[in-house]
């Protein structure tokens, strides 16, 4: 006896440390990022813990209350504060008790701390902590809610057949909202001479026929069929078993309350056409087609290379850092070349110009900022970019002889031996001659 006994007190040492580790574990779990090393030795050795004791014990059931937590009746663990407060996160995600069954694995126990984890993670704990587990398919760890504890009484084998054929609830539904002799909703449209009357002095069915023919079982069924008063039910003119004084539909509509219905629309009167309506509200006014005229007008004059140019200009006015301008510089230089590759030199022109003189501006007060700006403009006549430019004239020969003469001028003498260099690879004759023309005005002085 005392060996069992002592085997006892060890489960239930064993299943208190390991409920403080988990706490433990929720915790640090929760705060780290998964990648950090710290959260992921302390999962593994907590996981290999539980492992071992669910090994040497088989299935461990502990029951969750609000503060506390209970194994074979026994104060298994206790919530200290706030902070020590594993049976209240269980307790209030509606989980009253929980099993972990012989061969519980590691990985499923990762998959257990992976939606604690999710749960607590979660602002305002707007999920469900059961759900969780449930979806995350641990075969070997178990769980009971409030709502398994309200629906217990309602068994596997729970026949709703025998419930209603043992007298407890009325199978023909009448027992609902009244006596279980209730006549049946169509006798109350049999009308006598005295008007509208229930037939429940006469035990017998009111829909079955009394002479064989079937009269009395047709007369038995409900008339009230007219939609508005006045209006004869359908079929009655050409039944002539049914009389009028059983034609009682008025009376029966004044009596529901649908005597103020109003009447049935004459054919004669058309509906209005909820298309034309439609088509009417979504049509454009003049000043609305007006306006999209215009947009369209501006579309189609908007060019993409003369609005990148003027924003170009922009970026080097606004920058107030030495480091961001020198990047908007290279940006500049970059989109510079594109131009030239698109065949747009007037834009590329402009950029040129821009900076040179924005350059002359700010020699005096920012010289360093100048001198960037002046390394640009002589790179842009240097043997690699006078390339671009080359390829380009030769793939583009529609490009007049003004347009690459306003660009040229925007270099000087320090592109001569560039521009030297080039005469032999320029293929179209108009702009070999005013390749010529640019050498021979700029290097007028600069014979050496």
């Amino acid at each position: 006896m005392s060996s069992s006994s002592e085997k006892l007190d060890m489960k239930l040492q064993s299943i208190s440390l390991i409920l403080k580790d988990l706490l433990k574990v929720i915790k640090v779990v929760s705060l780290y990022p998964e990648d950090n090393p710290l959260p992921q030795s302390l999962r593994r050795s907590f996981a290999e813990k539980l492992e071992s004791i669910v090994q040497d014990f088989g299935d461990i059931r502990i029951r969750v209350q609000r503060d506390q937590m209970l194994h074979d009746g026994e104060l298994a663990y206790q919530d200290r504060s706030k902070e020590e407060n594993l049976s209240a996160l269980l307790f209030e995600a509606g989980i009253t008790e929980i099993t972990f069954k012989s061969g519980l694995e590691v990985e499923e126990i990762y998959k257990l701390l992976g939606s604690l984890r999710t749960y607590i993670t979660t602002p305002g704990k707007t999920q469900d902590l059961a759900a969780l587990i449930w979806e995350s398919g641990i075969s070997r760890f178990s769980f009971q809610t409030l709502e398994d504890v309200a629906l217990s009484e309602y068994d596997q084998d729970f026949d709703i057949n025998i419930h209603m054929s043992d007298g407890t609830s009325d199978q023909s539904g009448g027992g609902q909202f009244g006596t279980a002799g209730q006549e049946k909703f169509e006798a109350i449209f049999i009308g006598d001479d005295s008007g509208i009357t229930r037939s429940g002095s006469d035990d017998s069915d009111p829909g079955s026929p009394s002479d064989g023919s079937g009269q009395e079982g047709q007369r038995s069924r409900s008339l009230f069929y007219a939609a508005t008063p006045g209006e004869s039910a359908p079929g009655a003119e050409d039944d002539p078993s049914i009389g009028e004084d059983q034609l009682r539909a008025t009376e029966a509509a004044s009596a529901m309350g649908f005597a103020d219905l109003p009447p049935t629309v004459a054919p004669s009167e058309r509906v209005p056409d909820t298309a034309l309506i439609l088509n009417d509200e979504f049509k454009l006014s003049s000043e609305e087609e007006e306006k999209i005229r215009r947009m369209i007008a501006e579309d189609a004059e908007f060019d993409a290379y003369e609005s990148t140019s003027e924003l170009l200009k922009e970026l080097l006015m606004q920058e107030t850092e030495l480091e961001n301008f020198y990047e908007t510089v290279t940006i500049c230089e970059r989109v510079f070349t594109e131009f030239i590759k698109a065949a747009k030199l007037a834009e590329a022109s402009r950029v040129l110009q821009h900076m040179r003189q924005l350059e002359d501006r700010l020699r005096s007060d920012k010289p360093l900022w100048a001198e960037r700006l002046r390394d640009a403009c002589v790179t842009a006549g240097s043997r690699d970019r006078l390339q671009v430019l080359a390829d380009t004239l030769n793939e583009n020969p529609d490009i007049s002889s003004v347009e690459l003469s306003s660009y040229l001028d925007n270099f000087g003498w320090e592109a001569l031996i560039a521009m030297t260099d080039l005469m032999g690879e320029i293929k179209h004759e108009p702009h070999r001659e005013t390749l010529v023309k640019f050498l021979s005005l700029r290097g007028r002085d600069r014979v050496d």
